[in-house]
């Protein structure tokens, strides 16, 4: 049977109809549950990754933990769902990005190597995303809103960035900004799994276009898009051929 999972918000459980619930981890924010269930012949995960209640922040979201454990299971394709403020001014939100190279600004180290038992291994991320699920996702989405393919510069967070900050990442080729996506796919890369990723643009990032985003209003547009953004994966599963 294929196994996929998905990351994102909470809204994505409603890709599942009386799914399974199992924490795999837990600490002081609280707990990190994924929900299981099947589609057709398709085993689905899903994996929320600020927990139920959104009580894990972007800095303390167990990404390692979370890959880890998707990967005993023995999921081999990974689908990540992202809330992005948008650089490139070009845009017209709302829209979804298919996310296609990163910049990782956060300084901090995520990797499944610890040490080097055997030999040195660098994992390569010239390619880290899987083009079948990227090509696939671009052509249902394209269905439905606005869709573009770009590059995403990771921030620490959980503060929103400064006007300065997003002007820096602009220069630098940044098409869109948030707070959780690299560390995500270079754990994926590491453990050899496929990954595709999309960005939710909800909302311009600080000074462009002349916005300065509360962040009220871009959790409460992340939520509304998120919802047509479950039933339109739901196509994207149906669609799957693996």
């Amino acid at each position: 049977m294929v196994k996929i999972a998905f990351i994102g918000g909470y809204s994505l459980t409603s890709l599942l109809d009386n799914p399974e619930e199992e924490a795999i981890y837990k600490c002081e924010c609280g707990s990190v549950v994924v929900l299981k269930g099947e589609i057709e012949d398709k085993k689905v995960y899903v994996v929320p990754r600020h927990g139920k209640n959104h009580e894990f922040p972007p800095h303390k979201v167990p990404v390692k933990e979370m890959f880890l454990f998707l990967h005993k299971e023995g999921v081999k394709d990974v689908i990540t769902v992202h809330s992005v403020g948008i650089i490139n001014e070009k845009w017209k939100i709302p829209c979804i990005t298919i996310i296609d190279d990163f910049i990782d600004f956060t300084g901090k180290i995520e990797t499944i190597y610890e040490c080097f038992k055997e030999k040195p291994v660098h994992v390569e991320m010239h390619a880290p995303y899987y083009a079948p699920y990227q090509e696939l996702l671009e052509k249902i989405f394209s269905k439905y809103l606005a869709v573009y393919r770009g590059i995403y510069a990771q921030t620490l967070g959980p503060r929103l960035e400064t006007r300065a900050e997003i002007r820096a990442l602009r220069i630098l080729g940044a098409d869109m900004v948030g707070m959780t996506h690299a560390r995500e796919c270079v754990i994926a890369n590491e453990l050899g799994m496929r990954i595709a990723s999309i960005g939710m643009g909800v909302n311009y990032a600080c000074g462009i276009n002349r916005t300065n985003p509360t962040t009220e209003e871009i959790i409460a547009k992340s939520h509304e898009l998120s919802q047509k953004v479950a039933e339109v994966l739901k196509e994207f599963i149906l669609s799957l051929n693996v």
